[in-house]
């Protein structure tokens, strides 16, 4: 077995798991490759799994490293069916190939950029990662929607939700991306940005959808 196919296995049995499904058999309805007695001998003998007479369980050990593939492959779907706009059927072949093609800074940064998504385009729970917890931990004190920033104030993109696929396009084809820096020219009647030496008029809606790290600038003065 090839780590491909160790971690094929070990997103099979998490993904029973999840529907309360342990069973050997269960298990091989979900894999993509071929799976053997051999097979699962050889991952209980590695402390990934623990076999229990028909019963197929992970171990500690092969729960982390479950959790690392099955967070990776669900990004996957997000980024396939939210940025590349690829019907659900035609994702579980690419969402497979690439989910082994980068390291962890890399997934965080794909997650940031859709927006830290919760769930994969099926509905099933994304697990979260170290930039999930450091946004959760650093959002009440530094990262704030832009909707609550007041006119003359700015700051760097922290991330943009993922409230949409149509939305989420638009605000990309602006340009906007983590780490871009954007102002507030004014809010009403209605929402107009500073972005790039140009200023973006946006919808209420697609203004929801940004974060930001705070940063508070000198107020713009009177007339402009």
């Amino acid at each position: 077995m090839d780590q491909h196919e160790i971690d094929e296995l070990l997103e099979a049995v998490w993904t029973c798991a999840e529907r309360g499904e342990h069973s050997a058999d269960a298990v091989k309805g979900r894999c993509h490759i071929p799976l053997t007695p051999e097979m699962l001998d050889r991952l209980d003998r590695e402390g990934l799994i623990a076999c229990a007479g028909d019963k197929v369980l992970l171990t500690r050990k092969g729960k982390l490293r479950a959790t690392v593939i099955v967070r990776r492959h669900r990004l996957s779907e997000r980024l396939l069916v939210d940025l590349l706009r690829m019907p659900l059927n035609k994702i579980e072949t690419p969402a497979c190939e690439f989910e082994h093609l980068a390291g962890d800074a890399v997934w965080d940064g794909i997650c940031t950029l859709l927006g830290h998504p919760r769930e994969c385009p099926h509905g099933s729970v994304i697990p979260e990662g170290t930039c999930c917890r450091e946004a959760r931990l650093t959002a009440e004190n530094a990262v704030i929607p832009l909707s609550g920033l007041c006119a003359g104030a700015s700051g760097t993109i922290a991330y943009m939700r993922a409230g949409g696929k149509e939305r989420l396009q638009k605000l990309l084809s602006f340009g906007f991306s983590p780490g871009a820096e954007i102002k507030v020219i004014q809010k009403t009647p209605v929402y107009v940005l500073g972005f790039d030496h140009s200023k973006i008029a946006l919808d209420p809606c697609i203004i929801a959808d940004i974060f930001i790290w705070k940063k508070v600038l000198q107020e713009i003065p009177a007339g402009q």
